[in-house]
C-alpha cells in the first residue's frame, strides 16, 4: 500500500528535467526573434537611404530646379539630407531631413550628387550598414543606378 502512494505524480528529476527542456526552448525562439528583429530594422535603415537616394537621383534627371541634387548623410545627428545644389554647404533650398537610426559606413564621404538631367553620380560610392552581426551594402554607380547587395 505503501508503494501505490508515492507512485503517483512526478519526481522532481523529472520536473527538473521537463522545465530545463523548456528554458532551452524559450532561449532558441528569443535568439532567433532578436535575430529577425535586427535584420527588420537593418532592412528599414536601407529602404530609408534608398529611397532617399532615388528621390534625389529622380529630380536631378527631371531637371528640378536649377542644379545638381545630392544626399548628405549626417552621423553625427543621425540624420539625412536630400538638397539641391553642387553640395550640402551650397544647397539653395532648404534640404528635406530624414531621420535614420543606424550609423551607416561610406568608404569615402557622406554626400552622393547626382548631376542635372543625366542623373548620373559623381564617382562610385558604396554604404555599408552593420548592426549586431548583419550586414548589408548600397552600391551608387557613376551612372546612377542604385543597388542593394
Amino acid at each position: 500500500m505503501k508503494n501505490q502512494f508515492f507512485k503517483k505524480g512526478f519526481s522532481l528529476i523529472e520536473t527538473l528535467v521537463v522545465l530545463s527542456v523548456f528554458s532551452l526552448l524559450a532561449g532558441f525562439v528569443l535568439t532567433t526573434l532578436n535575430s529577425s528583429r535586427n535584420e527588420i530594422s537593418l532592412k528599414d535603415a536601407q529602404t530609408t537611404l534608398i529611397s532617399s537616394l532615388e528621390q534625389a537621383r529622380n529630380r536631378a534627371a527631371a531637371g528640378v530646379g536649377s542644379g545638381a541634387h545630392g544626399v548628405y548623410i549626417d552621423y553625427v545627428e543621425k540624420k539625412i539630407f536630400v538638397f539641391e545644389g553642387d553640395s550640402y554647404s551650397q544647397a539653395t533650398a532648404t534640404p528635406t531631413e530624414v531621420n535614420f537610426n543606424f550609423e551607416p559606413f561610406i568608404k569615402d564621404e557622406a554626400e552622393i550628387v547626382f548631376d542635372r538631367l543625366s542623373g548620373n553620380a559623381t564617382g562610385t560610392k558604396e554604404i555599408q550598414f552593420n548592426y549586431n552581426g548583419a550586414t548589408t551594402t548600397i552600391l551608387i554607380e557613376e551612372t546612377g543606378r542604385i543597388t542593394n547587395q
